[in-house]
Parts: structure tokens; sequence; C-alpha cells
């Protein structure tokens, strides 16, 4: 009979994905903003946004630990952007985010 319960390599595999995933999604963030002088077209609308693409092709690859990674991310990433949102407001925010990818 199968063991019902997750083995532990398989849990740190998971938990690598969502790390991996986090961590090319902030650096894809922090790259794509040094691009903002040319693909910025009005406030909140760029023409180039290379998180998005990242995030994309992680949860194709990882799935649903994938998008928790990204999601993870964004809400903190979302702190700095929006400081003056509430903390429940941007988590949401993030969550929605991934979900939708």
């Amino acid at each position: 009979m199968p063991n019902a319960r997750p083995q532990r390599s398989d849990l740190i595999a998971k938990l690598a994905i969502a790390l991996a995933t986090a961590l090319l999604y902030t650096l894809a963030y922090t790259v794509n903003e040094t691009f903002d002088e040319l693909a910025v077209y009005a406030q909140g609308v760029s023409l180039i946004f290379l998180p998005a693409g990242v995030r994309t092709v992680m949860i194709l690859v990882g799935g649903r630990w994938a998008a928790l990674g990204a999601g993870v991310a964004l809400a903190f990433m979302a702190r700095g952007i929006w400081p003056e949102m509430s903390l429940p407001v941007l988590v949401g925010y993030a969550a929605v985010s991934s979900v939708t990818a």
C-alpha cells in the first residue's frame, strides 16, 4: 500500500520551486525597473513587463507551488509600490494576480 504522507524530499522540491519563482519574479521586476524610462507608456502601463512572462512560464513549469512563490514575492513588492494600502488588500491583490496568471 502506498505511503499517503508526502515524502520530505518532495516537499523540499516544491518549496524550492516556490522560492525559485519568488526570486526570479523579484529579479525580473528589478530588471524591468531599469527599463522604465524606455518602456513606460503611461503611469501603470508598460509596453514591456518582464515579470508577467517570468510568472507565466514558472507557473506553467512549477504549477501551484510556483504560483505561491509568485504571490508571496508580489505581496512583498507591492508594499513598496503602494505603501498606503493595508496588508490584507496587498495580499488579496497578490493572490488574485497569481491565480489568474
